[in-house]
């Protein structure tokens, strides 16, 4: 259910990043899958909250509209993403990195339009990794909270492609605790994923290893303060 459109609003989307976004205001070309998607957010709301934001880049000043494209731009390559691996006629779920980024707001990073939509398109699509390990070597890309939910369903992926190893041994590690949200989200929402799969327990087990992380993180920084006011170091 509404992969084409979500295709053609890709298209548009990818003629604005190329063009420049300050040309997006009143665009005939997205305005006109407004509607359609509307009516399929009837069914599933996560497609009346890509209407949305598309409208909100269609009304956005040359000063804002880079942001308003990327924030359509990372839900459709989300939402894309969630169709092909759903199937047609599938039910489309609701976005879960949208859920768990609505629950804890994360701050983005300073990564640009180019190397975002092709990070995301990377992961979506499979490959290939170029844009991904450019986006590692970025200074703290690799966090940058809209590509989240892609990580970990490219990670989930079977059989995995490049980009789902990549994600999973490199990217999320990386990107630490904050990703835990998006991966509990995409285990409970992903379509089409086995409970016995082994992309699931893979999943599951750097969960554990980053919540162990964490919590030694945490514990560290209440001990040092502690120990360094009495003159001492923590025996580690």
């Amino acid at each position: 259910m509404g992969l084409p459109i979500l295709n053609d609003v890709y298209g548009e989307i990818t003629r604005l990043a190329a063009a420049g976004s300050a040309l997006a205001a009143g665009d005939l070309g997205i305005k006109k899958y407004i509607p359609p998607l509307k009516r399929l957010g009837e069914k599933a709301p996560v497609f009346k909250t890509l209407a949305e934001r598309l409208e909100t880049l269609l009304g956005a000043s040359a000063k804002d509209s880079p942001e308003a494209l990327m924030d359509a731009g990372m839900l459709l390559a989300s939402l894309r993403y969630t169709q092909g691996t759903a199937g047609a006629g599938a039910p489309s779920p609701e976005t879960g990195g949208d859920a768990a980024w609505a629950q804890t707001p994360l701050p983005v990073t300073s990564l640009s339009y180019s190397l975002l939509t092709q990070a995301a398109s990377a992961l979506a699509d499979g490959g290939p990794l170029g844009p991904l390990k450019a986006l590692s070597a970025s200074a703290g890309g690799h966090k940058d909270p809209r590509l989240f939910a892609l990580y970990c369903r490219a990670a989930l992926a079977e059989p995995p492609a490049p980009a789902g190893t990549y994600a999973l041994k490199r990217l999320i590690p990386k990107a630490g605790s904050p990703v835990i949200p998006f991966i509990q989200a995409a285990l409970r929402t992903g379509t089409g994923i086995k409970k016995d799969g082994l992309a699931r327990a893979r999943l599951e087990t750097l969960v554990r290893r980053l919540q162990r992380r964490e919590r030694f993180d945490t514990m560290i920084r209440r001990l040092v303060p502690a120990f360094l006011k009495r003159g001492k170091a923590p025996a580690l």
